[in-house]
């Protein structure tokens, strides 16, 4: 006899019924999704109601006062995309959910911090409680669906059908000279922030370095050695030539023109990868109108050519991989490899962090790839990985050793530990002993670290670092430290996330603009007096002027999302992900930079106001996802082949 059970379950759960019920799923997820996109974490000054369900409805109502309209396209939105996201099976979905679910908690302390508040926020009454749950899962489901329609969109090859519509001759030519029309469009498009900011834009660091340089401050390798020098030499040829603000707009030129050709060669590269124009055009739009690039081609900031070393560095690891036989028989390639490696270990401190794991990891797999690659390429890829990198460390050292620059403090190393162990005291200075509070004070100024504590800098911590401190002190220090982790570790998580947070939370503009000399025109007048360097005053309104122009830019619809981080290091740990799952090794080998470069960052000491911090993962990233597209359409790996 059949099972009755069965039997049930199966006249209930018909296919028709699944069906029904998987889309009132959808509905019901979409519904939160849209509240959590408009809901606002603030808990509501009123506090005259009796009950927890009046409060719940009280503190709902006045959360998401006025936005019904949005709100219900949101939903349907959502809904829609739902839909398309359950009528396409995808490999990996699960990792999509986990990414999901792991971004959304980070949203959500970001949107606690971003109200004014900490985590205790979102548990101080029943109301709250019932708004985190909805802005969690309503997060975890947003991102999950953009997350497996991005992959979806990839994985179809749906392009955009703009073309180029012109006369036969010029479509002709354009087609020919690809490398130097692009390059030639960009630096015209340059021209206007690269004049208006004569003759450069400058940012504190800019203003330290220049200070190193001339004497007016002790030559440390706080910042890297080799950028100082191009300023000062720059700054130096100026006054040679009647004027150091000519000397740094030829600086500033320069970056310009190195960065279009490093452009204009991504962009022929995206034609080699068959990328599809869409990838290419917000590239385009990121180039042209992003503050990301527009306005920092021009500003003599260290983390610029850093980045665009780093992004010529991606683009010849692709090289490599599609062919790597022509690769190693082409000159150029190797020593624009050459080049971009040790362009990555001079012009940033940071770069060796990131580079030589990444290093040692490729120089791994080629051993093990060895009887695929044959040995006489094995030992031509080793050497053009490590030659660079020991040119580089050649190079540092003897600038070190010539003009006898002071190493950098360790401040820089601890400033998260600094900055945990000072909101620990803010927090719970009540319960630190003494035996904490003397190893704390010999490292730090303990009595001052409450007020000198600033949530999303560690700056005012790091800068009161006893420099006498050695290594006793500090392995007493980082004893406290860790036993402190133990007793709070909440408070080490929110110091941790209340820094950081703008790194994938999308719904705080992190806008920073550089026009003119910022904010150091008065920081080192010494500087000043040794070089001349001023701000040409008939440029004044043209300069505030493009200040509001870069401002909107962040805010724009498009321009504005590609002008923030969040879109980039979301899609950098999904698509390797996804690239694990597919089995597509060679993404995931050339993704480890980009992926150290985004976990450094959390080390930084700032992000909020400095996403500088997180421009190779930007600058890179339309790159890579236009290999990770090449690779899945071509069915094949490297490692397959």
């Amino acid at each position: 006899m059949p099972d009755k059970k069965a039997l049930k379950f199966n006249t209930v759960f018909t296919p028709e019924n699944r069906d029904a019920i998987g889309r009132l799923f959808t509905l019901a997820m979409a519904v939160l999704a849209a509240l959590a996109l408009g809901i606002d974490l603030t808990p509501p000054l009123e506090n005259d109601y009796q009950g927890w369900a009046e409060e719940i409805l009280l503190n709902l109502s006045s959360s998401l006062h006025g936005s019904s309209f949005m709100t219900t396209l949101l939903c349907l939105g959502m809904y829609w995309l739902g839909l398309k996201a359950r009528g396409n099976r995808l490999k990996g979905s699960w990792a999509a959910l986990l990414l999901a679910g792991i971004t959304a908690l980070v949203w959500l302390m970001g949107a606690c911090f971003l109200c004014g508040g900490d985590l205790s926020t979102i548990c101080s009454s029943p109301g709250q409680i019932v708004k985190a749950v909805i802005y969690y899962f309503g997060s975890a489901w947003f991102l999950y669906i953009m997350l497996r329609c991005f992959c979806l969109l990839l994985d179809s090859g749906w392009d955009t059908k703009l073309k180029f519509r012109g006369p036969k001759g010029l479509s002709a030519f354009l087609s020919r000279r690809r490398f130097c029309v692009t390059a030639a469009g960009l630096l015209l498009c340059w021209s206007v922030p690269l004049a208006v900011c004569y003759p450069a834009a400058f940012c504190t660091d800019a203003w330290m370095q220049l200070a190193q340089y001339w004497g007016s401050e002790p030559f440390t390798a706080h910042h890297p050695p080799v950028h100082i020098l191009l300023l000062g030499v720059f700054s130096r040829l100026g006054l040679a030539l009647g004027s150091a603000n000519f000397g740094l707009f030829l600086f500033a030129l320069l970056q310009a023109f190195a960065f279009a050709l490093t452009l204009a060669y991504v962009f022929c590269l995206y034609e080699k990868l068959g990328a599809p124009k869409w990838i290419r055009l917000l590239s385009f739009l990121t180039a042209v109108f992003s503050p990301f690039i527009a306005d920092r081609v021009g500003t003599l900031l260290k983390d610029v050519p850093y980045s665009m070393a780093f992004l010529l560095m991606t683009a010849q690891f692709i090289y490599a991989v599609l062919d790597t036989e022509a690769f190693l028989k082409s000159k150029r390639q190797l020593l624009l490899t050459a080049l971009a490696i040790i362009g990555v270990l001079l012009m940033r401190n940071n770069g060796r962090y990131v580079l030589y794991p990444s290093i040692a990891l490729a120089a791994a797999a080629l051993v093990v790839k060895r009887k695929y690659l044959g040995r006489s390429k094995t030992v031509k890829l080793l050497l053009l990985m490590l030659l660079p990198v020991a040119a580089a460390a050649a190079i540092n050292g003897a600038i070190i050793k010539h003009y006898n620059i002071a190493p950098g403090s360790v401040a820089e190393t601890l400033s998260l530990p600094f900055q945990q162990t000072a909101r620990y005291v803010r927090d719970y200075g009540s319960e630190v002993t003494e035996e904490e509070r003397e190893a704390i004070d010999a490292v730090l100024p303990y009595d001052r670290l409450a007020e000198l504590y600033n949530p999303i800098i560690s700056d005012p911590v790091k800068e009161e670092f006893r420099d006498e401190a050695g290594g006793a002190q500090l392995k007493a220090y980082l004893q406290v430290w860790l036993k402190m982790f133990f007793k709070h570790p909440l408070t080490y998580v929110e110091a941790t996330a209340n820094q950081i947070y703008a790194l994938v939370f999308p719904f705080a503009e992190n806008r920073t603009v550089y026009v003119g000399f910022d904010d150091g025109a008065w920081f080192i007048p010494d500087v000043v007096a040794a070089t001349g360097v001023s701000l040409p005053e008939s440029l004044e309104m043209e300069r505030r002027a493009l200040t509001q122009w870069f401002y909107l830019m962040y805010s724009f619809p498009v321009i504005g999302m590609i002008s923030h981080t969040a879109p980039y290091i979301i899609a950098a740990f999904f698509l390797s992900i996804m690239a694990a799952v597919r089995k597509k090794f060679s993404f995931l080998l050339l993704a480890v930079p980009v992926l150290l470069s985004a976990v450094v960052a959390v080390f930084a000491p700032a992000v909020i106001g400095n996403p500088r911090y997180v421009f190779p993962v930007i600058y890179s990233m339309p790159l890579l996802t236009a290999f990770f597209a090449y690779l899945c359409r071509n069915g094949r790996d490297m490692e397959e082949a």
